[in-house]
């Protein structure tokens, strides 16, 4: 099992530098830091810069989004629930109905501010976290 990835964008492949165990250091450890914009920090040796985050007290969407230093890649971390936040816990019941939860939404819609956001430098290269890391 290779460590790169392929991602394919308008039909054009091209090859990631980020691994999996990067998106899981991502989702399962940064993600739940403070740290303050434009901060860097290091992900299995390779240096992040948190360039974005959404906070939404409403719908209790947490993320953040970084960008590798060395290649440019975007990566949007989605934070898992937190049970002191009654919209996560709500958002849970919900993903167990027909219903689409108002968090699911705003996943989306995060998900593609960022990748028009950053189009420049290549858009949304992956996606990681929890909950809602995988649900889209």
């Amino acid at each position: 099992m290779s460590n790169i990835k392929i991602i394919y964008t308008n039909a054009n492949a091209y090859t990631t530098e980020i691994k999996d165990t990067d998106l899981v250091e991502l989702a399962g450890f940064h993600a739940y830091k403070e740290y303050e914009e434009d901060r860097i920090f290091k992900v299995n040796g390779k240096d992040f810069r948190k360039i974005n985050t959404r906070y939404d007290g409403i719908n209790g969407l947490d993320a953040l989004t970084v960008q590798n230093v060395t290649t440019n890649e975007i990566t949007v971390v989605y934070v898992g629930t937190d049970t002191s936040q009654k919209a996560d816990l709500i958002t849970d019941v919900q993903l167990l109905s027909e219903q689409t939860p108002a968090q699911i939404t705003d996943t989306r819609k995060y998900y593609n501010e960022m990748d028009e956001l950053f189009k420049d430098v290549g858009s949304v290269t992956s996606v990681t976290g929890n909950s809602l890391g995988g649900c889209d």
